[in-house]
């Protein structure tokens, strides 16, 4: 699933920073890879953002945690 996101991923680096565009990113790569949306509903998915004011970079670091099993 690693490489399908990095595929789907379109912010190059040194781009300016858009968090929207991260908040948003696994919803748009579900609609664009069937076999990542069915993986993506058995995880919960939670991103943490690190700006380095030094070197005027944003980590991005996106975490998957299984899903807890549906109670049906």
């Amino acid at each position: 699933m690693t490489a399908r996101l990095t595929r789907l991923w379109k912010m190059a680096p040194g781009q300016p920073f858009d968090e929207s565009y991260v908040s948003t990113f696994a919803a748009r790569a579900q609609k664009q890879d069937r076999t990542l949306a069915r993986w993506m509903q058995t995880v919960i998915t939670s991103f943490d953002v690190k700006p380095d004011s030094s070197t005027h970079k944003v980590d991005c670091i996106f975490h998957f945690a299984k899903a807890a099993p549906s109670a049906h």
